[in-house]
């Protein structure tokens, strides 16, 4: 529960949310009984999920289920969209394929479980801006949780791929979590490094050196 805990942190201000991909709805009784939201889109694509959702959140009011496989059923009501336990690229296609149900939604938390750069970018691309990061360790995997608002402001390739704010606080779990990507990169690269290979081996170096 720490990586949900975690997500479920960035909610506030915000009090009404939707959770794509929700699962068995535990993200969303986190809010609740923390105080922290006033009302829930509960989303997933297969029934069974949102069955189990269901009985998570049985003794709670105020949370509308919805058989989707994005956001393309949400109202203007939403102010904040989380997706969670995804890949970057399906997180990225949920979002294009519905962008103008995002006219009214104020942030977005998302936790990748890869290709983060390529989210990010596409977002920091239409109108979206790093707002908050965090890197967190479960089960012996990490996971990073990027927060968006509405807003411009332009990066680096380091900083997209890396995550600004993740690299300007370069805590120990970022550090150890890039010193075995480091090694595990350059062990599979070894007879076929491009010149973007190299500039990410580089970025990694001044990472996990201290």
């Amino acid at each position: 529960m720490k990586r949900l805990k975690a997500i479920s942190d960035f909610i506030y201000p915000y009090r009404n949310i939707a959770d794509v991909g929700t699962d068995h709805g535990y993200l969303i009784k986190i809010a609740f009984d923390n105080n922290l939201i006033d009302y829930a889109y509960a989303i997933d694509n297969k029934q069974g999920p949102l069955n189990a959702c269901k009985k998570t959140l049985e003794n709670y009011g105020n949370v509308k289920y919805l058989l989707s496989d994005g956001i393309s059923m949400i109202d203007d009501s939403i102010d904040c969209v989380i997706i969670a336990g995804m890949g970057g690229c399906l997180i990225k296609q949920i979002l294009e394929n519905n962008f103008d149900k995002l006219n009214n939604v104020k942030r977005l938390i998302l936790q990748a479980n890869k290709d983060e750069f390529k989210l990010r970018k596409y977002l920091c691309n239409n109108g979206f801006y790093i707002n908050n990061q965090k890197i967190i360790k479960e089960d012996n995997k990490y996971y990073e949780i990027d927060v968006f608002e509405k807003g411009k402001e332009d990066y680096t390739f380091e900083e997209l791929y890396f995550g600004k704010i993740l690299m300007e606080e370069k805590n120990d779990i970022f550090i150890e979590k890039w010193k075995l990507k480091y090694q595990k990169y350059q062990n599979y690269q070894k007879h076929k490094k491009t010149d973007m290979d190299n500039k990410i081996i580089e970025y990694m170096e001044k990472i996990i050196c201290k």
